[in-house]
């Protein structure tokens, strides 16, 4: 939804008068908030840090038919540069980890990199593909995001979801978890609250050894050096970089938006891209793709602003 002046009023003017104590702020620039550096202003930014907060918004934005929009880092997200009416709820602050045994029960909130350091700290081994994804738990299920091999889908237990006033437990049998995607990538009906992973015993020095081999990979091959949302595309049959670079469109541009020329699989922002660089961009490569090689490539990037 873009912007609308009069539902803007509508929603910062509801939200100050029933949430004083609220960290709230009114038209954020949510540029500052993804790691694109792309974005217009939102209605207001709500800061999220505990499951009271979250539901007393959620309810309100529910009674007030008004629209809501969920952050975590904001690392695979494209905002329409003309901004968006809407209370963007900013996850970063709500968490909060425990371990029992083989299992760390994470708020959406939380970092996956720190959540990686917690299970090494602990001798637990299986999030090491994690350890520089630079997004949250919440979005990593919601995205099923997976690096070298391994995907949340393998760790995850049950996630424990708001829809419709009440806490819910979804065991992984329920998920339909698949390559990028889950029930929660377009849900609109419910928030992931917090994750319960399983994981397994091992060597504190094995699995050190593991993170550090899979961080040298991951800087020789993908900083990039430019603001990114990370890989732009995904596609079932053949990686979506192969061929960007076999079709020698490494370095095309669109005002400041641009395939990189270290990893063809992002699209970097070269400075001021704005998010019709971006878009107009994604659609010359998924047609040149389709051209060349017959094969769809679907944007692994979510898109706020219709």
């Amino acid at each position: 939804m873009r912007k609308n002046k009069y539902l803007d009023k509508i929603i910062t003017s509801t939200l100050c008068k029933n949430f004083d104590s609220v960290s709230i702020i009114n038209n954020a620039q949510l540029a500052n908030y993804t790691t694109f550096g792309i974005g217009g202003e939102c209605s207001a930014l709500v800061s999220i840090d505990n499951l009271g907060t979250l539901t007393m918004i959620l309810n309100h934005c529910h009674e007030q038919h008004l629209p809501y929009y969920i952050l975590g880092n904001g690392s695979n997200l494209l905002v329409t540069s003309k901004g968006i009416s809407g209370v963007v709820l900013d996850m970063r602050n709500m968490n909060s980890c425990e371990v029992f045994g083989d299992f760390i029960y994470a708020e959406a909130g939380v970092s996956l990199p720190r959540l990686a350091n917690i299970a090494m700290q602990v001798d637990l081994s299986g999030l090491e593909f994690a350890t520089n994804i630079p997004g949250t738990v919440g979005g990593a299920v919601a995205m099923n995001a997976g690096a070298f091999g391994s995907d949340m889908s393998s760790i995850v237990q049950h996630v424990t979801i708001w829809r419709n006033n009440k806490i819910v437990n979804i065991p992984n049998k329920n998920i339909s978890f698949n390559y990028r995607k889950s029930i929660f990538t377009n849900a609109k009906d419910c928030v992931i609250i917090g994750v319960l992973l399983k994981l397994c015993k091992s060597s504190k020095n094995l699995i050190i050894d593991k993170m550090q081999k899979l961080t040298s990979i991951r800087a020789n091959t993908q900083n990039v050096g430019y603001r990114s949302a990370g890989s732009a595309f995904y596609c079932t049959n053949i990686p979506p970089a192969y061929m960007i670079e076999k079709s020698g469109l490494k370095g095309m541009r669109e005002g400041d938006a641009a395939i990189s020329q270290k990893h063809s699989g992002y699209i970097v922002n070269m400075g001021n891209a704005t998010s019709n660089d971006v878009r107009r961009l994604m659609r010359k490569v998924k047609s040149i793709i389709k051209m060349e090689w017959g094969e769809v490539l679907h944007p692994e990037i979510i898109y706020w602003g219709g």
